[in-house]
């Protein structure tokens, strides 16, 4: 029993030695903890958080007093993220650009259409909601909140006696001028509209009698069989003109999960060389330490190459993924894996142990995949998560990646995230290097 005793100490001061490994067993899983509370919490009001909107723009065509309270309903919402825009091109924009998830449009006839619910004819009030296609989750979403709030508007409309009597005003000229409908249907709408009419004054005077907030008790009924009609488009598509699958959309996410995994298999197989003396030996030859480093980098690189064009050619063959500009997508695969091949140099030269450098490397790429939107949707994040995701290589890379198989681009939006993973690639060499020299 002493001796095993004696065992277990032992393998219990080696960890507390090893300060990588001590802080990877016990301090980052209260971290890992703290941050998905952080993104998946505080939506309650007893935790005084606020869970974020969806990031919308409206674009008011129809611009009228109906519209314009719509708007404002929508800019208060608490679900969404509104700002209001009057260039529907520079709204667009904003879509493809990936700063919004929509374009929210109140179609032309949006007002009158609402002051008219009981006889709207074949024109009622029409939403167009234009989306980036490979946010279905959020336009899903999106598309049950103008329902909601159309819905609390016609409720109020429908308890207000005023705004009701004007709507069955209207719907009575509208019945008188049609030449569609049949005498024994004019009959009965004309009863009913007279009835609601006359139920409506009687209830307006009830409320100016007696000082009653109409809004507070029944809820009326009548002809309304649609609010509103929401119809969407997807703001884009593959420059081939084929109907996009879901895989187009899924496929920047799995590419750097195997790109995350090659680079981390070459940086452990690194450190494992290092506490294996092969490390040592080949340092004792006339190759610099740049150059051994370059070798392990340059069979990164291929890897990582690799296993792109491997899952991209599943992609176009096995699920009819589209490619929309290949020269975008080969300069993609090329600066996403040197891009990685930095982050293996520095994860296999700063870690000191076999356990820090797995614990330290799957733990930081793991975050850095949440923030950056390989793993966690962005809308499900904090405002201020959203934005500090632009630091993690996963955003740009699956950027690139979007640009290269479905995401419409111009130059200068392909330029930047190619710029920031040869950026990390070359300092990240270079970071390996200068570790690799002091040790």
């Amino acid at each position: 029993m002493n001796a095993i005793w004696a065992l277990a100490r032992k393998d219990l001061k080696l960890l507390l030695r090893d300060k990588g490994g001590f802080f990877f067993t016990f301090i980052f899983p209260i971290a890992f903890a703290l941050f998905f509370g952080s993104i998946f919490g505080g939506t309650g009001s007893g935790s005084g958080g606020n869970a974020p909107g969806i990031k919308v723009v409206i674009v008011d065509d129809d611009n009228t007093v109906g519209s314009r309270a719509f708007v404002k309903t929508l800019s208060e919402a608490p679900e969404l993220d509104a700002h209001t825009s009057n260039d529907l091109g520079a709204a667009e924009r904003e879509v493809t650009s990936s700063k919004t998830v929509a374009v929210i449009r109140l179609v032309k006839g949006y007002g009158a259409g609402q002051e008219n619910l009981f006889w709207r004819g074949d024109e009622p009030s029409q939403i167009e909601v234009a989306a980036d296609p490979s946010r279905r989750a959020e336009v899903g979403m999106l598309q049950g909140i103008l329902q909601k709030y159309a819905f609390t508007g016609m409720g109020k409309a429908f308890t207000d006696p005023e705004v009701n009597r004007r709507q069955i005003d209207a719907a009575r000229k509208q019945l008188d001028q049609s030449t569609e409908i049949t005498g024994e249907d004019r009959l009965m709408f004309g009863t009913f509209f007279g009835a609601m009419d006359t139920f409506m004054g009687r209830l307006d005077q009830r409320s100016k009698e007696t000082g009653a907030n109409p809004d507070a008790g029944s809820s009326g009924g009548g002809f309304a069989f649609e609010p509103v009609r929401v119809v969407s488009r997807d703001l884009f598509k593959p420059a081939s003109g084929r109907p996009a699958n879901m895989f187009t959309y899924s496929f920047p996410q799995g590419i750097i999960w195997g790109v995350m995994a090659a680079a981390l298999g070459f940086a452990a197989s690194l450190l494992e060389e290092k506490s294996g003396g092969t490390f040592g030996r080949l340092a004792s030859s006339p190759l610099p330490s740049w150059g051994l480093l370059a070798g392990k980098g340059l069979a990164c690189f291929l890897t990582t190459t690799g296993v792109t064009a491997l899952m991209i050619a599943v992609a176009v063959v096995v699920c009819g993924v589209t490619i929309n500009n290949p020269l975008v997508l080969v300069a993609a695969i090329i600066s996403v894996s040197l891009g990685f091949v930095g982050i293996m140099t520095v994860v296999a030269t700063v870690a000191r142990s076999e356990r820090a450098a797995q614990g330290g490397g799957w733990g930081a790429m793991m975050v850095f995949a949440f923030i950056g939107g390989a793993a966690v949707p962005s809308f499900a994040m904090p405002g201020w998560m959203q934005r500090v995701g632009e630091i993690s290589p996963m955003y740009w890379s699956i950027r690139l990646f979007e640009f290269g198989l479905w995401r419409p681009a111009t130059a200068a939006d392909v330029a930047l995230p190619i710029a920031v993973m040869l950026a990390i690639g070359v300092a990240g060499f270079s970071l390996g290097v200068y570790s690799m020299r002091r040790c």
